[in-house]
């Protein structure tokens, strides 16, 4: 299949999954109500009255920083707690839904959604989903210490300039960049063996599916995650500056503000069912 009839599957394929990315929206939804704006409340009640933003104006002064960390360090602290818990939560509802999004997203794009389907294989494939998922993100995490954090060390120790150590840094970084899709390929090619096989292991699932994706037009799978993790990361960038640089305050421009950020993490939701669609399709026509 060329690129284009790749992203043609997954787009077909997603169009069916309107309910599932719904959730996965409230999911997104979920963990700003619960974790960032009890946070931000918090330490706006704290600041309230004081003097440290006009102080913070005159410029960065180290004394006026320590008070307000001291200030508002009980709320990181709990915030810490909530956000652990929440995020587990979550992670773990998400993990359940993709699981049972892949059931949906098998096989002919014009089937109708089933909820009883649905739910079939979010049950039969959470653990084997929750595996690759928690296997997938050791593997980032490794391979970020080694490219990234394990030069940073050795260049500080060895009393490397910051230009150097600042250089080298951003080619790892891009070098991880580069190794991303290749994670993420691998991730959703076990998810899509597994939903195929509920025989099959998870551990095996993401060993062949590394052997499979390598013997294949690795090449052009690459180009295709990589040009679908862009354009996820540039709908992110695009929402993230409109709440940044947005003068909408009170009213009805806040209330357009909140709805337009809300379409952009509801694209973010949909551009991962997309990819999903997009690498179940690869799937099944090596399968086929």
């Amino acid at each position: 299949m060329s690129l284009l009839s790749l992203y043609r599957a997954g787009f077909r394929k997603s169009v069916r999954s309107f309910r599932p990315i719904v959730l996965l929206w409230i999911i997104s939804l979920a963990g700003s109500l619960l974790v960032v704006a009890p946070l931000e409340r918090n330490i706006g009640s704290i600041l309230d009255g004081t003097l440290a933003s006009e102080l913070l104006y005159d410029g960065f002064d180290i004394d006026v920083f320590a008070d307000i960390m001291h200030a508002i360090m009980p709320a990181l602290a709990a915030f810490s707690i909530t956000f652990l818990l929440v995020t587990a939560i979550l992670f773990l509802a998400n993990t359940f839904i993709t699981a049972g999004l892949y059931r949906i997203l098998a096989g002919n794009w014009k089937k109708p959604y089933r909820r009883r389907i649905f739910l079939r294989g979010a049950d039969r494939g959470f653990g084997g989903f929750l595996f690759v998922a928690l296997a997938t993100g050791a593997l980032i995490v490794i391979t970020v210490l080694l490219i990234v954090i394990v030069p940073a060390v050795i260049l500080t120790a060895a009393g490397a300039t910051f230009q150097v150590i600042r250089y080298t840094g951003l080619a790892t970084g891009f070098l991880v960049i580069l190794a991303l899709p290749v994670f993420l390929l691998t991730a959703d090619y076990a998810r899509a063996m597994l939903t195929a096989d509920k025989y099959l292991s998870p551990f095996r699932a993401m060993t062949g599916a590394a052997r499979s994706i390598m013997k294949r037009k690795f090449f052009r799978l690459w180009i295709a995650m990589m040009l679908i993790i862009l354009f996820s990361a540039l709908a992110g960038f695009a929402g993230m500056k409109l709440v940044v640089y947005s003068k909408a305050s009170a009213g009805a421009g806040l209330f357009v503000l909140l709805i337009v950020s809300q379409l952009f993490v509801f694209l973010k939701s949909w551009i991962r069912v997309f990819r999903y669609g997009t690498v179940t399709a690869i799937f099944e026509s090596v399968k086929d």
